[in-house]
């Protein structure tokens, strides 16, 4: 807001707003003394409403303890001091009877009352010492789950049923479940089931090993025997055999004749 606009509120006319601040100096001057009327005028209205505020607040809080928690705590007070008026009273009427012969026991008598006991809070301690007994919980269902998963190669999803089932039988849940699930024999089977894997490879490559040196030697096709020199890799001259005896019309009949021979006891059929 200017000078000339608070001027006009107060209801003076133009001219005499220009009388008053006609010079531009004069203006400036009384327009920023008006900011800072407005900044101050606006502070002292946000510190009002705060301390309105803080006002109420105690208020309210006076109003709740005059209101509600006095006359509940007078009330309590009360029902104690009316509770102690009967206490000494039944006292005095137990003194009057054990006056009297009756056998009544000193502790009823005793008109001190016990001091409640001191509530207990939890510490740091007692986190720490709940801490290091959740670790190893945790890691012991961890290490359950694993195994189960390891034997059966499937997650364990029936947790939470085995714990009731635990409870009910009163076993330690680690031992219910190892048990349930026959996880050392689960165990012994598989490292059988191993071991027999384990000597069949090992025979393969055996197998394999002994295929190689043999096709090695023989062949590929082990179908095939080792093969062996034959007798009759060779030509051997007979005892009296001529080696040119093929040049002649006679000795190629003398040659025929003598082979000839060797046949008459084969019957042809």
């Amino acid at each position: 807001m200017t000078i000339q606009e608070f001027l006009a509120q107060d209801g003076l006319t133009e001219e005499q707003i220009a009388a008053i601040v006609g010079d531009p100096i004069q203006s400036k001057l009384m327009t920023r003394a008006l900011a800072k009327f407005e900044e101050g005028n606006t502070s002292l209205t946000a510190a009002n409403a705060a301390n309105a505020a803080a006002q109420r607040e105690k208020q309210d809080a006076t109003d709740f303890w005059e209101k509600k928690v006095n006359p509940a705590l007078a009330e309590v007070d009360g029902k104690v001091a009316l509770a102690n008026s009967e206490a000494a009273r039944y006292r005095e009427y137990l003194k009057s009877l054990k006056t009297q012969g009756y056998d009544v026991p000193d502790s009823l008598l005793n008109s001190s009352t016990p001091e409640p006991a001191k509530p207990e809070y939890m510490t740091k301690a007692d986190l720490d010492a709940m801490g290091k007994n959740t670790a190893p919980t945790l890691i012991q269902l961890t290490q359950l789950s694993n195994e189960y998963t390891d034997l059966y190669g499937q997650p364990y999803l029936a947790m939470e049923t085995d714990f009731a089932a635990a409870q009910q039988a009163r076993k330690p849940f680690r031992e219910f479940v190892r048990e349930k699930y026959a996880f050392s024999t689960k165990r012994e089977e598989r490292s059988a089931a191993k071991a027999k894997a384990d000597e069949e490879a090992i025979r393969k490559d055996e197998r394999t090993k002994a295929q190689a040196e043999f096709a090695k030697t023989n062949g590929s096709n082990d179908g095939l025997r080792a093969p062996v020199p034959s007798k009759f890799d060779k030509l051997t001259k007979q005892e009296g055999f001529k080696s040119d005896s093929w040049k002649s019309r006679e000795g190629r009949q003398a040659n025929r004749t003598e082979r000839l021979k060797r046949f008459e006891n084969v019957t042809l059929q």
